[in-house]
This record gives C-alpha cells, sequence and structure tokens, in this order.
C-alpha cells in the first residue's frame, strides 16, 4: 500500500519558498561576505558623512552669527568701514545662513551711513529682490532706505515711489503716516504738486492723531498758496 500523499497547501507552499528563499540568500551571503561588509562600511561613511554635514553647519551658522553681532557694534559705533568688511565677509560666504539675510540689509545701512549712496541702494535692492517675503517691517525698512538713496541723489520722484512702497508693506498706523510725509515731500521736491497734495490729505484724513499731521497741514497749507 503506498504511503497516503500529503496535500500540499498553500500555507506550506509559502513556508517552503521561505525556507527555500532564506537558504538561497543566506548561501548568497556567504559567497558575497566581502562585498556585504564593504557596503555596511559605506553606511557607516555616509553617516558619518550626514553628521559632518550637519556639525558642520551648525559651526557656520555659529560663526556668521558672532560676526554679524561684531558688525552690529561696529554700525553703532559709527565704524562703518570695518562693519561694512565684515558684512561683506558674511554675504559672501555665509550665504544661506540667516545673518547673511541681515548683513545684506546691514550693507545698505552701512554703506548708506558712509554716504556711498549707490552702493548703499544697490544693497537695498538687492535685499527686497532677494528676500519679498521677509518680515514685513524689515521689506518696508529697506525700501525706506532705497527711498532714503534717491532724496540723497535728488531723485525725488523715485524717492516717493519708494517710500510709498514702504508704507505698502506694513500696517503700523505709527510709522505709515510718516512714510506717507516723506513720499509727499519727495513729490514737492520734484514739483509734482497734486501727488504731494492727495498725500498730505490722506494723512490728515486717515490719520489725525498722527505726530506728522501738524507738518502736513503746514506742507498742505503752502501748496495750496503756491497754486493760488
Amino acid at each position: 500500500m503506498s504511503p497516503k500523499r500529503v496535500k500540499v497547501t498553500k500555507h506550506m507552499m509559502k513556508e517552503d519558498k521561505l525556507v527555500t528563499t532564506t537558504f538561497k540568500f543566506t548561501e548568497y551571503v556567504q559567497k558575497h561576505s566581502r562585498e556585504f561588509l564593504i557596503a555596511g562600511a559605506g553606511v557607516v561613511v555616509v553617516i558619518f558623512i550626514v553628521l559632518f554635514v550637519i556639525s558642520s553647519n551648525k559651526s557656520r551658522n555659529q560663526k556668521a552669527a558672532e560676526l554679524l553681532g561684531k558688525a552690529r557694534v561696529e554700525l553703532e559705533s559709527g565704524e562703518f568701514q570695518i562693519a561694512t568688511t565684515d558684512l561683506q565677509t558674511i554675504w559672501r560666504s555665509y550665504k544661506g545662513t540667516n545673518a547673511a539675510q541681515e548683513a545684506l540689509y546691514l550693507l545698505g545701512n552701512a554703506y548708506y551711513y558712509s554716504k556711498d549712496y549707490d552702493q548703499a541702494l544697490r544693497y537695498f535692492q538687492e535685499f527686497v529682490s532677494k528676500y519679498p517675503k521677509v518680515a514685513p517691517l524689515l521689506l518696508s525698512g529697506a525700501y525706506s532706505g532705497i527711498g532714503d538713496c534717491h532724496m540723497q541723489k535728488k531723485e525725488y520722484a523715485q524717492a516717493a515711489e519708494s517710500y510709498l512702497q514702504a508704507a505698502g508693506k506694513i500696517t503700523d498706523d505709527f510709522v505709515i503716516p510718516n512714510l506717507l510725509l516723506s513720499a509727499a515731500q519727495s513729490y514737492s521736491y520734484a514739483n509734482q504738486l497734486d501727488k504731494a497734495k492727495e498725500l498730505y490729505e490722506r494723512i490728515i484724513t486717515k490719520y489725525p492723531n498722527s505726530k506728522v499731521v501738524t507738518q502736513a497741514r503746514l506742507e498742505l497749507a503752502e501748496i495750496s498758496a503756491q497754486k493760488g
């Protein structure tokens, strides 16, 4: 009597395949143990590189922040030339860091206080171009810096437009009237009296409690007298 045949179930087939696969894999590892050791070493190297990059970035950010702190002190002390050198180093050597972003903004200020208005204008314009989504007050400050540079260069209409851009970036009712006043005065210098008049009237109507409202009334009266 022939032995009873065992019915091969799907579960048994899976187990058999698993055993076969495991055996084959074990055999493969044994034959290629050197390659697996090398691969393992490669993983270790990759991990080491990642940790090194993280550590380097941390060190890089720290160095940039330290140099930025030094440059801030130099600016406050009126050492504009030294500050400019340090800020240039941050901007050129530490791109991608928060310190580099602020350094670009401060370069505009440093050159402005050094009375190099062309360079100041260049850096303020580069800042608003590269960082259009930066904090509104900082962006407004850069546009205001552009306006100040144009004023110094006697480019009054361009100055007015820049001050208006600065005002449009913020919602601060304390700062906006000052920027509108600067824009109105710039239009007056450019002999665009209708535009100046409109801005003076906006200050008086919309910001009646502003500290510059009295100045706006006086200058509006002067324009009215000129126009007869």
